[in-house]
Protein backbone atom coordinates (compact mmCIF):
# COMPACT_ATOMS: atom_id res chain seq x y z
CA UNK A 1 0.00 0.00 0.00
CA UNK A 2 1.09 3.42 -0.64
CA UNK A 3 2.19 5.60 2.55
CA UNK A 4 -0.64 7.61 3.75
CA UNK A 5 0.70 10.54 5.20
CA UNK A 6 -0.07 12.26 2.48
CA UNK A 7 -3.70 12.19 3.40
CA UNK A 8 -2.55 14.67 6.70
CA UNK A 9 0.47 16.11 6.05
CA UNK A 10 -0.21 18.88 3.57
CA UNK A 11 1.91 21.49 5.10
CA UNK A 12 3.87 21.90 1.90
CA UNK A 13 1.17 21.36 -0.37
CA UNK A 14 -1.26 24.38 0.50
CA UNK A 15 -0.96 27.85 0.04
CA UNK A 16 -1.34 30.57 2.80
CA UNK A 17 -5.09 30.97 3.38
CA UNK A 18 -6.12 28.10 1.95
CA UNK A 19 -8.14 25.10 4.91
CA UNK A 20 -6.10 22.41 6.03
CA UNK A 21 -8.73 19.91 4.87
CA UNK A 22 -7.62 17.31 2.62
CA UNK A 23 -8.58 17.74 -0.97
CA UNK A 24 -12.23 16.77 -2.04
CA UNK A 25 -11.40 14.60 -4.23
CA UNK A 26 -8.89 12.51 -2.31
CA UNK A 27 -11.74 12.38 0.84
CA UNK A 28 -14.03 11.28 -1.22
CA UNK A 29 -12.38 8.47 -2.65
CA UNK A 30 -11.11 7.91 1.33
CA UNK A 31 -15.24 7.74 2.08
CA UNK A 32 -16.09 5.63 -1.02
CA UNK A 33 -13.18 3.16 -0.90
CA UNK A 34 -14.62 -0.68 -0.51
CA UNK A 35 -11.43 -1.22 2.16
CA UNK A 36 -11.52 0.32 5.79
CA UNK A 37 -9.44 3.20 6.34
CA UNK A 38 -9.41 4.25 10.03
CA UNK A 39 -6.90 6.71 11.60
CA UNK A 40 -6.22 6.54 15.29
CA UNK A 41 -3.91 9.56 17.61
CA UNK A 42 -1.33 8.41 19.55
CA UNK A 43 -2.88 7.72 22.16
CA UNK A 44 -4.88 4.89 20.59
CA UNK A 45 -7.82 6.35 20.22
CA UNK A 46 -9.54 6.75 16.41
CA UNK A 47 -9.90 9.79 14.89
CA UNK A 48 -11.86 9.11 11.44
CA UNK A 49 -13.76 6.53 10.38
CA UNK A 50 -14.59 5.80 6.69
CA UNK A 51 -17.68 4.36 5.27
CA UNK A 52 -16.07 1.58 4.27
CA UNK A 53 -15.03 0.77 8.32
CA UNK A 54 -18.87 1.32 8.54
CA UNK A 55 -19.88 -1.24 6.66
CA UNK A 56 -16.86 -3.51 7.60
CA UNK A 57 -17.15 -3.39 11.56
CA UNK A 58 -20.71 -2.24 12.60
CA UNK A 59 -20.03 0.96 13.94
CA UNK A 60 -21.05 4.50 12.74
CA UNK A 61 -18.80 6.95 12.56
CA UNK A 62 -20.19 8.62 15.72
CA UNK A 63 -19.76 5.63 17.40
CA UNK A 64 -16.40 4.64 16.69
CA UNK A 65 -14.81 8.24 16.81
CA UNK A 66 -13.00 8.99 20.04
CA UNK A 67 -13.12 5.06 21.30
CA UNK A 68 -9.90 3.04 21.34
CA UNK A 69 -8.69 0.86 18.85
CA UNK A 70 -8.69 -2.27 20.64
CA UNK A 71 -12.29 -2.39 19.94
CA UNK A 72 -11.85 -3.69 16.97
CA UNK A 73 -9.06 -5.96 17.85
CA UNK A 74 -9.84 -9.89 19.87
CA UNK A 75 -8.40 -9.64 23.61
CA UNK A 76 -5.78 -12.58 23.13
CA UNK A 77 -3.98 -10.80 20.26
CA UNK A 78 -4.21 -6.76 21.50
CA UNK A 79 -0.19 -7.28 23.26
CA UNK A 80 0.57 -8.42 19.67
CA UNK A 81 -0.94 -5.86 17.62
CA UNK A 82 0.42 -3.16 20.17
CA UNK A 83 3.82 -4.22 19.56
CA UNK A 84 3.33 -3.97 15.66
CA UNK A 85 2.13 -0.41 16.03
CA UNK A 86 5.01 0.47 18.38
CA UNK A 87 7.37 -0.94 15.54
CA UNK A 88 5.88 1.17 13.32
CA UNK A 89 6.16 4.10 15.06
CA UNK A 90 9.58 3.67 15.76
CA UNK A 91 10.63 4.13 11.87
CA UNK A 92 10.04 0.12 11.02
CA UNK A 93 8.40 -0.73 7.91
CA UNK A 94 5.93 -3.63 8.21
CA UNK A 95 4.12 -5.22 5.40
CA UNK A 96 0.68 -5.74 4.93
CA UNK A 97 -0.23 -9.04 6.94
CA UNK A 98 -3.50 -11.19 7.89
CA UNK A 99 -5.38 -11.03 11.28
CA UNK A 100 -8.35 -11.17 13.02
CA UNK A 101 -10.88 -8.27 14.16
CA UNK A 102 -13.94 -8.29 15.86
CA UNK A 103 -17.05 -6.65 14.78
CA UNK A 104 -19.73 -4.47 16.63
CA UNK A 105 -21.76 -7.55 17.67
CA UNK A 106 -18.58 -9.54 19.11
CA UNK A 107 -18.29 -11.78 15.91
CA UNK A 108 -14.80 -12.46 14.45
CA UNK A 109 -13.47 -11.53 11.13
CA UNK A 110 -10.13 -12.42 8.90
CA UNK A 111 -8.50 -8.90 7.44
CA UNK A 112 -5.46 -8.43 5.70
CA UNK A 113 -4.59 -5.03 7.50
CA UNK A 114 -1.95 -1.85 6.40
CA UNK A 115 -0.92 0.24 9.43
CA UNK A 116 1.40 3.15 8.39
CA UNK A 117 3.09 6.52 9.99
CA UNK A 118 -0.27 9.55 10.01
CA UNK A 119 1.81 12.69 9.92
CA UNK A 120 1.03 16.86 9.88
CA UNK A 121 3.86 19.31 8.99
CA UNK A 122 6.69 16.29 9.32
CA UNK A 123 5.28 15.24 13.41
CA UNK A 124 4.18 11.58 13.73
CA UNK A 125 0.42 12.17 15.03
CA UNK A 126 -0.88 8.82 14.54
CA UNK A 127 -1.17 6.00 12.66
CA UNK A 128 -3.61 5.28 9.73
CA UNK A 129 -4.65 1.90 9.05
CA UNK A 130 -6.28 -0.23 5.66
CA UNK A 131 -8.24 -3.46 6.81
CA UNK A 132 -9.90 -5.52 3.66
CA UNK A 133 -12.36 -8.11 4.71
CA UNK A 134 -11.00 -11.66 3.63
CA UNK A 135 -13.07 -14.16 5.17
CA UNK A 136 -14.86 -15.38 2.36
CA UNK A 137 -11.35 -15.82 0.89
CA UNK A 138 -9.79 -17.17 3.40
CA UNK A 139 -13.43 -19.75 3.94
CA UNK A 140 -12.32 -20.51 0.46
CA UNK A 141 -8.96 -21.60 1.06
CA UNK A 142 -9.51 -23.73 3.86
CA UNK A 143 -12.25 -25.62 2.27
CA UNK A 144 -9.28 -26.10 -0.80
CA UNK A 145 -6.97 -27.34 1.96
CA UNK A 146 -9.23 -29.57 3.27
CA UNK A 147 -10.11 -30.86 -0.18
CA UNK A 148 -6.40 -30.95 -1.14
CA UNK A 149 -5.93 -32.95 2.23
CA UNK A 150 -8.34 -35.44 1.19
CA UNK A 151 -6.95 -35.78 -1.98
CA UNK A 152 -3.60 -36.79 -1.35
CA UNK A 153 -5.03 -38.82 1.60
CA UNK A 154 -6.97 -41.00 -1.61
CA UNK A 155 -4.11 -40.68 -3.58
CA UNK A 156 -1.50 -42.04 -0.83
CA UNK A 157 -4.27 -44.79 0.32
CA UNK A 158 -4.02 -45.79 -3.31
CA UNK A 159 -0.64 -45.46 -3.44
CA UNK A 160 -0.28 -47.84 -0.60
CA UNK A 161 -2.73 -50.74 -2.44
CA UNK A 162 -0.43 -49.92 -6.01
CA UNK A 163 2.43 -50.98 -3.44
CA UNK A 164 1.38 -53.83 -1.58
CA UNK A 165 -0.23 -55.20 -4.91
CA UNK A 166 3.07 -54.65 -6.34
CA UNK A 167 4.58 -56.40 -3.54
CA UNK A 168 2.48 -59.29 -3.93
CA UNK A 169 3.27 -59.68 -7.25
CA UNK A 170 6.49 -59.57 -6.60
CA UNK A 171 6.15 -62.29 -3.60
CA UNK A 172 4.57 -64.60 -5.97
CA UNK A 173 6.96 -63.88 -8.97
CA UNK A 174 9.50 -65.11 -6.58
CA UNK A 175 7.56 -68.25 -5.63
CA UNK A 176 6.87 -69.23 -9.33
CA UNK A 177 11.53 -68.65 -10.09
CA UNK A 178 11.52 -71.38 -6.99
CA UNK A 179 9.02 -73.77 -8.35
CA UNK A 180 10.35 -73.83 -12.12
CA UNK A 181 10.10 -77.57 -11.74
CA UNK A 182 6.37 -76.92 -11.97
CA UNK A 183 6.51 -74.85 -14.82
CA UNK A 184 4.12 -72.10 -13.78
CA UNK A 185 4.37 -70.47 -17.00
CA UNK A 186 3.09 -71.71 -20.26
CA UNK A 187 5.32 -73.38 -21.97
CA UNK A 188 4.66 -74.56 -26.06
CA UNK A 189 6.69 -76.50 -28.40
CA UNK A 190 6.22 -76.35 -32.44
CA UNK A 191 7.48 -77.43 -34.90
CA UNK A 192 8.58 -75.82 -38.35
CA UNK A 193 5.17 -75.67 -39.46
CA UNK A 194 4.23 -73.71 -36.32
CA UNK A 195 1.72 -76.64 -35.19
CA UNK A 196 1.82 -77.71 -31.41
CA UNK A 197 3.65 -80.86 -30.29
CA UNK A 198 4.00 -80.08 -26.93
CA UNK A 199 1.88 -78.45 -24.44
CA UNK A 200 2.49 -78.20 -20.53
CA UNK A 201 0.05 -78.24 -17.30
CA UNK A 202 0.85 -74.28 -17.05
CA UNK A 203 -0.70 -73.38 -20.55
CA UNK A 204 -3.33 -75.74 -19.50
CA UNK A 205 -3.66 -72.79 -16.62
CA UNK A 206 -3.51 -70.14 -18.16
CA UNK A 207 -5.44 -70.76 -21.45
CA UNK A 208 -7.88 -73.60 -20.48
CA UNK A 209 -7.58 -75.49 -23.42
CA UNK A 210 -6.33 -79.22 -22.50
CA UNK A 211 -3.51 -80.87 -24.60
CA UNK A 212 -6.08 -82.92 -26.31
CA UNK A 213 -7.38 -79.52 -27.85
CA UNK A 214 -4.02 -78.06 -28.55
CA UNK A 215 -1.97 -80.68 -30.38
CA UNK A 216 -1.44 -80.31 -34.08
CA UNK A 217 -3.27 -76.38 -34.12
CA UNK A 218 -1.55 -73.34 -34.79
CA UNK A 219 -1.63 -70.87 -31.20
CA UNK A 220 -1.85 -67.90 -33.57
CA UNK A 221 -5.59 -69.65 -34.73
CA UNK A 222 -6.88 -71.50 -31.25
CA UNK A 223 -5.57 -67.97 -29.15
CA UNK A 224 -6.54 -65.24 -31.52
CA UNK A 225 -3.22 -63.79 -31.61
CA UNK A 226 -2.78 -60.04 -31.94
CA UNK A 227 -0.64 -59.28 -33.34
CA UNK A 228 -0.86 -62.31 -35.59
CA UNK A 229 2.77 -64.03 -36.49
CA UNK A 230 3.36 -65.04 -39.70
CA UNK A 231 5.90 -68.55 -39.18
CA UNK A 232 8.53 -67.25 -41.85
CA UNK A 233 8.72 -64.22 -39.41
CA UNK A 234 9.73 -65.96 -36.47
CA UNK A 235 11.68 -68.27 -38.18
CA UNK A 236 13.82 -65.66 -40.19
CA UNK A 237 13.93 -63.83 -37.03
CA UNK A 238 15.07 -66.95 -34.86
CA UNK A 239 17.46 -68.06 -37.23
CA UNK A 240 18.94 -64.47 -36.99
CA UNK A 241 19.23 -64.43 -33.34
CA UNK A 242 18.23 -67.23 -31.87
CA UNK A 243 15.72 -65.82 -29.83
CA UNK A 244 12.52 -63.10 -29.30
CA UNK A 245 10.44 -61.01 -27.72
CA UNK A 246 7.64 -59.78 -27.60
CA UNK A 247 3.99 -58.73 -26.05
CA UNK A 248 1.01 -60.68 -27.36
CA UNK A 249 -2.39 -60.48 -26.63
CA UNK A 250 -4.38 -63.65 -26.34
CA UNK A 251 -7.65 -65.20 -25.93
CA UNK A 252 -8.69 -67.94 -23.30
CA UNK A 253 -11.03 -70.94 -23.67
CA UNK A 254 -13.72 -68.70 -21.66
CA UNK A 255 -13.50 -65.88 -23.83
CA UNK A 256 -11.13 -63.53 -21.48
CA UNK A 257 -8.27 -61.35 -23.27
CA UNK A 258 -4.90 -61.66 -21.43
CA UNK A 259 -1.43 -60.23 -22.18
CA UNK A 260 1.81 -62.33 -22.25
CA UNK A 261 4.98 -62.09 -22.25
CA UNK A 262 6.40 -64.09 -25.16
CA UNK A 263 9.47 -65.43 -25.19
CA UNK A 264 10.98 -67.48 -28.70
CA UNK A 265 13.70 -70.03 -28.56
CA UNK A 266 15.28 -71.62 -31.60
CA UNK A 267 14.94 -75.19 -31.99
CA UNK A 268 17.38 -77.35 -34.17
CA UNK A 269 17.90 -81.04 -34.59
CA UNK A 270 21.02 -83.14 -34.04
CA UNK A 271 22.54 -82.11 -37.06
CA UNK A 272 21.91 -78.07 -36.30
CA UNK A 273 18.78 -77.71 -38.74
CA UNK A 274 16.08 -76.01 -37.59
CA UNK A 275 13.29 -78.15 -35.88
CA UNK A 276 10.73 -75.53 -34.64
CA UNK A 277 10.73 -73.39 -31.59
CA UNK A 278 10.11 -73.10 -28.02
CA UNK A 279 7.61 -70.63 -27.28
CA UNK A 280 7.63 -69.08 -22.97
CA UNK A 281 4.10 -67.70 -22.33
CA UNK A 282 4.11 -65.56 -18.51
CA UNK A 283 0.79 -63.53 -18.18
CA UNK A 284 1.21 -59.87 -17.17
CA UNK A 285 -1.41 -58.93 -17.72
CA UNK A 286 -2.06 -57.75 -13.60
CA UNK A 287 0.89 -56.11 -14.39
CA UNK A 288 -0.37 -54.15 -16.88
CA UNK A 289 -3.19 -53.64 -15.32
CA UNK A 290 -1.01 -52.06 -12.14
CA UNK A 291 0.85 -50.18 -15.00
CA UNK A 292 -2.19 -48.63 -16.34
CA UNK A 293 -3.13 -47.82 -12.52
CA UNK A 294 -0.06 -46.30 -11.72
CA UNK A 295 -0.55 -43.65 -15.03
CA UNK A 296 -3.35 -43.02 -13.78
CA UNK A 297 -2.29 -42.14 -9.96
CA UNK A 298 0.48 -40.36 -12.04
CA UNK A 299 -1.67 -38.34 -13.90
CA UNK A 300 -3.50 -37.40 -11.23
CA UNK A 301 -1.06 -36.36 -9.40
CA UNK A 302 0.33 -33.88 -12.29
CA UNK A 303 -3.33 -32.64 -12.51
CA UNK A 304 -3.50 -31.62 -9.00
CA UNK A 305 -0.26 -30.02 -9.54
CA UNK A 306 -1.56 -27.70 -12.77
CA UNK A 307 -4.48 -26.85 -10.54
CA UNK A 308 -2.60 -25.74 -7.85
CA UNK A 309 -0.36 -23.27 -10.17
CA UNK A 310 -3.40 -22.40 -11.92
CA UNK A 311 -5.25 -21.35 -8.12
CA UNK A 312 -1.84 -19.78 -7.06
CA UNK A 313 -1.43 -17.70 -10.59
CA UNK A 314 -4.59 -16.30 -10.35
CA UNK A 315 -4.47 -15.18 -6.38
CA UNK A 316 -1.31 -13.35 -7.42
CA UNK A 317 -2.94 -12.04 -10.48
CA UNK A 318 -6.40 -10.81 -7.97
CA UNK A 319 -4.99 -10.53 -4.74
CA UNK A 320 -0.70 -9.14 -4.83
CA UNK A 321 -1.44 -7.74 -8.54
CA UNK A 322 -4.31 -5.41 -7.63
CA UNK A 323 -3.42 -4.26 -3.92
CA UNK A 324 0.24 -3.29 -6.03
CA UNK A 325 -2.12 -1.40 -8.78
CA UNK A 326 -3.99 0.56 -6.20
CA UNK A 327 -0.73 1.10 -4.73
CA UNK A 328 0.42 2.68 -8.07
CA UNK A 329 -2.76 4.68 -8.56
CA UNK A 330 -2.34 6.20 -5.16
CA UNK A 331 1.26 7.39 -5.62
CA UNK A 332 0.36 8.74 -9.22
CA UNK A 333 -2.70 10.98 -7.63
CA UNK A 334 -0.37 12.12 -5.08
CA UNK A 335 1.94 13.23 -7.84
CA UNK A 336 -0.66 14.94 -9.52
CA UNK A 337 -2.38 16.44 -6.11
CA UNK A 338 0.21 17.71 -4.03
CA UNK A 339 2.13 20.24 -5.53
CA UNK A 340 5.43 22.37 -4.35
CA UNK A 341 7.13 19.14 -2.93
CA UNK A 342 11.16 18.95 -2.45
CA UNK A 343 12.77 17.55 -4.95
CA UNK A 344 14.05 14.53 -3.24
CA UNK A 345 10.16 13.61 -2.16
CA UNK A 346 9.57 13.88 -5.98
CA UNK A 347 12.45 11.82 -6.47
CA UNK A 348 11.07 8.93 -3.82
CA UNK A 349 7.48 8.93 -4.86
CA UNK A 350 8.75 8.88 -8.51
CA UNK A 351 11.08 5.44 -7.64
CA UNK A 352 8.42 4.12 -5.82
CA UNK A 353 6.30 4.52 -8.49
CA UNK A 354 8.75 2.87 -10.81
CA UNK A 355 9.66 -0.35 -8.07
CA UNK A 356 5.72 -0.65 -7.77
CA UNK A 357 5.42 -1.31 -11.51
CA UNK A 358 8.89 -3.06 -11.77
CA UNK A 359 6.93 -6.07 -9.14
CA UNK A 360 3.36 -5.26 -10.79
CA UNK A 361 5.29 -6.69 -14.08
CA UNK A 362 7.20 -9.37 -12.02
CA UNK A 363 3.63 -10.73 -10.41
CA UNK A 364 2.58 -11.06 -13.80
CA UNK A 365 5.25 -13.00 -15.33
CA UNK A 366 5.30 -15.34 -12.21
CA UNK A 367 1.59 -15.63 -12.57
CA UNK A 368 1.63 -16.31 -16.64
CA UNK A 369 4.75 -18.82 -15.78
CA UNK A 370 2.52 -20.61 -13.58
CA UNK A 371 -0.37 -21.06 -15.89
CA UNK A 372 -0.57 -18.92 -19.33
CA UNK A 373 -4.42 -17.94 -19.40
CA UNK A 374 -4.41 -18.34 -23.14
CA UNK A 375 -3.78 -22.06 -22.61
CA UNK A 376 -7.37 -22.08 -21.79
CA UNK A 377 -9.00 -19.33 -23.82
CA UNK A 378 -7.23 -20.19 -27.04
CA UNK A 379 -5.42 -23.20 -26.97
CA UNK A 380 -1.36 -24.25 -26.86
CA UNK A 381 -0.79 -23.14 -30.58
CA UNK A 382 -1.20 -19.34 -29.19
CA UNK A 383 -0.19 -20.02 -26.09
CA UNK A 384 3.21 -21.52 -27.52
CA UNK A 385 3.83 -18.52 -29.97
CA UNK A 386 3.32 -15.92 -26.95
CA UNK A 387 5.71 -17.90 -24.84
CA UNK A 388 7.87 -18.35 -26.83
CA UNK A 389 8.15 -14.86 -27.58
CA UNK A 390 8.15 -14.06 -24.41
CA UNK A 391 10.94 -16.65 -23.80
CA UNK A 392 13.10 -15.03 -26.27
CA UNK A 393 12.96 -11.63 -25.11
CA UNK A 394 13.83 -12.69 -21.35
CA UNK A 395 16.72 -15.12 -22.17
CA UNK A 396 18.31 -13.92 -25.66
CA UNK A 397 17.66 -17.12 -27.52
CA UNK A 398 16.35 -17.35 -30.83
CA UNK A 399 13.61 -19.54 -30.86
CA UNK A 400 12.08 -21.01 -34.03
CA UNK A 401 8.40 -22.43 -33.61
CA UNK A 402 6.87 -24.90 -36.17
CA UNK A 403 3.57 -25.81 -35.91
CA UNK A 404 1.30 -27.54 -38.08
CA UNK A 405 -1.79 -25.01 -39.31
CA UNK A 406 -4.38 -27.82 -38.97
CA UNK A 407 -3.34 -29.14 -35.46
CA UNK A 408 -6.26 -27.71 -33.61
CA UNK A 409 -7.79 -27.89 -30.08
CA UNK A 410 -6.99 -31.11 -28.08
CA UNK A 411 -8.00 -32.45 -24.60
CA UNK A 412 -6.92 -29.57 -21.65
CA UNK A 413 -5.01 -32.37 -19.85
CA UNK A 414 -2.99 -33.09 -23.06
CA UNK A 415 -2.57 -29.34 -23.82
CA UNK A 416 -0.89 -28.78 -20.42
CA UNK A 417 1.51 -31.61 -20.83
CA UNK A 418 2.28 -30.15 -24.34
CA UNK A 419 3.16 -26.53 -22.94
CA UNK A 420 5.04 -28.01 -19.46
CA UNK A 421 7.29 -30.28 -21.59
CA UNK A 422 7.84 -27.52 -24.13
CA UNK A 423 8.40 -24.83 -21.11
CA UNK A 424 11.06 -27.40 -19.61
CA UNK A 425 12.57 -28.37 -22.56
CA UNK A 426 13.56 -24.29 -23.20
CA UNK A 427 14.12 -23.68 -19.43
CA UNK A 428 17.04 -26.49 -19.61
CA UNK A 429 18.41 -24.89 -22.86
CA UNK A 430 18.49 -21.85 -20.84
CA UNK A 431 20.24 -22.98 -17.98
CA UNK A 432 22.22 -26.01 -18.93
CA UNK A 433 23.31 -25.63 -23.44
CA UNK A 434 25.04 -22.34 -23.60
CA UNK A 435 22.80 -23.09 -27.01
CA UNK A 436 21.94 -19.84 -29.10
CA UNK A 437 19.33 -20.77 -31.01
CA UNK A 438 16.50 -23.56 -30.37
CA UNK A 439 13.47 -25.30 -32.49
CA UNK A 440 10.69 -26.27 -31.35
CA UNK A 441 7.89 -28.58 -33.85
CA UNK A 442 5.29 -29.92 -33.45
CA UNK A 443 3.30 -32.09 -35.98
CA UNK A 444 -0.13 -33.85 -35.94
CA UNK A 445 -0.74 -37.03 -38.20
CA UNK A 446 -4.04 -39.66 -38.18
CA UNK A 447 -2.31 -42.03 -35.70
CA UNK A 448 -0.18 -39.25 -33.18
CA UNK A 449 1.08 -35.95 -32.20
CA UNK A 450 4.73 -35.54 -32.70
CA UNK A 451 6.37 -33.05 -30.55
CA UNK A 452 10.71 -32.17 -30.48
CA UNK A 453 12.02 -29.31 -28.71
CA UNK A 454 15.74 -28.94 -30.22
CA UNK A 455 18.95 -26.96 -29.64
CA UNK A 456 22.70 -26.40 -30.83
CA UNK A 457 24.34 -26.48 -27.53
CA UNK A 458 27.10 -28.12 -25.90
CA UNK A 459 24.95 -31.60 -25.33
CA UNK A 460 24.76 -33.40 -22.22
CA UNK A 461 25.91 -37.44 -20.90
CA UNK A 462 23.11 -39.67 -21.87
CA UNK A 463 24.10 -42.33 -19.56
CA UNK A 464 23.62 -39.48 -16.84
CA UNK A 465 20.34 -38.95 -18.03
CA UNK A 466 18.91 -42.23 -17.57
CA UNK A 467 19.59 -45.62 -17.34
CA UNK A 468 19.19 -48.60 -19.86
CA UNK A 469 15.96 -50.05 -18.59
CA UNK A 470 14.26 -46.61 -18.97
CA UNK A 471 13.40 -45.92 -15.18
CA UNK A 472 16.24 -43.01 -14.95
CA UNK A 473 18.23 -44.16 -11.96
CA UNK A 474 19.69 -41.03 -12.04
CA UNK A 475 16.79 -38.93 -13.71
CA UNK A 476 16.91 -35.73 -13.45
CA UNK A 477 13.63 -33.37 -12.48
CA UNK A 478 12.74 -32.34 -15.37
CA UNK A 479 13.09 -35.07 -17.36
CA UNK A 480 11.14 -37.36 -14.93
CA UNK A 481 8.08 -34.99 -15.16
CA UNK A 482 8.47 -34.99 -18.86
CA UNK A 483 8.20 -38.65 -18.87
CA UNK A 484 5.42 -38.76 -16.49
CA UNK A 485 3.61 -36.58 -18.76
CA UNK A 486 3.90 -38.58 -21.90
CA UNK A 487 3.39 -41.81 -20.32
CA UNK A 488 -0.01 -40.19 -18.66
CA UNK A 489 -1.29 -40.37 -22.70
CA UNK A 490 0.59 -43.28 -23.48
CA UNK A 491 3.39 -42.06 -25.61
CA UNK A 492 7.27 -42.35 -25.87
CA UNK A 493 10.01 -39.96 -24.86
CA UNK A 494 13.35 -40.43 -26.48
CA UNK A 495 16.38 -38.07 -26.07
CA UNK A 496 19.28 -37.93 -28.66
CA UNK A 497 22.43 -35.97 -27.71
CA UNK A 498 25.86 -35.30 -28.87
CA UNK A 499 28.46 -32.07 -30.17
CA UNK A 500 26.37 -30.77 -32.01
CA UNK A 501 23.16 -30.36 -29.32
CA UNK A 502 20.23 -32.05 -27.82
CA UNK A 503 16.98 -32.82 -28.81
CA UNK A 504 13.99 -34.28 -26.83
CA UNK A 505 11.44 -35.84 -29.29
CA UNK A 506 7.91 -36.99 -27.56
CA UNK A 507 5.20 -38.90 -29.32
CA UNK A 508 1.71 -39.20 -28.20
CA UNK A 509 -0.69 -41.72 -29.49
CA UNK A 510 -3.65 -39.77 -31.23
CA UNK A 511 -6.89 -40.30 -31.44
CA UNK A 512 -9.97 -38.46 -32.14
CA UNK A 513 -11.37 -38.61 -28.68
CA UNK A 514 -8.08 -36.81 -27.69
CA UNK A 515 -9.50 -33.65 -29.89
CA UNK A 516 -11.71 -31.07 -28.03
CA UNK A 517 -14.38 -30.15 -30.94
CA UNK A 518 -15.62 -27.12 -28.40
CA UNK A 519 -11.48 -26.18 -28.54
CA UNK A 520 -11.45 -26.38 -32.38
CA UNK A 521 -13.91 -23.33 -32.77
CA UNK A 522 -11.98 -21.19 -30.89
CA UNK A 523 -8.79 -21.07 -32.42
Amino acid sequence: MSNPEGVRDRSAATKPGRSDDPPVGLASTVESADDAIITQDLNGLITSWNAGAERMFGYSPREARGQPISILIPVDIQEAEAAICKRILSGERVNHYETVRAKSTGAKMDVSVSISVLKEKSKIVGLVTIARDITTRKRGERAAYLLEKRGQEELEARTRQFNAALAKANQELAEHIELLDLATDAIVVLNTTGDVVFWNQGAERLYGWTRKDALGKSPQVLLQTDPPLQVEEIQETLYRQGHWECELTQTTRDGRRITVASRFLSRRDQAGHPSGWLQICTDVTRRKNAEQELRGLSGRVLTLRDEERRRIARELHDSAGQVLSAASINLALLERQVVGLPPKVSRLISESSNLIEQAVNEIRTISYLLHPPLLDEVGVARALRVYVEGFSERSKIKVALDISPELGRFSRDLEIAIFRIIQEGLTNIHRHSRSSTAKITIHKSPTELALMVEDRGQGMILPMIESGDGNGTRLGVGIRGMRERVQQFGGQLVIRSGESGTAIECRFPFAESDKSSAHSSAV
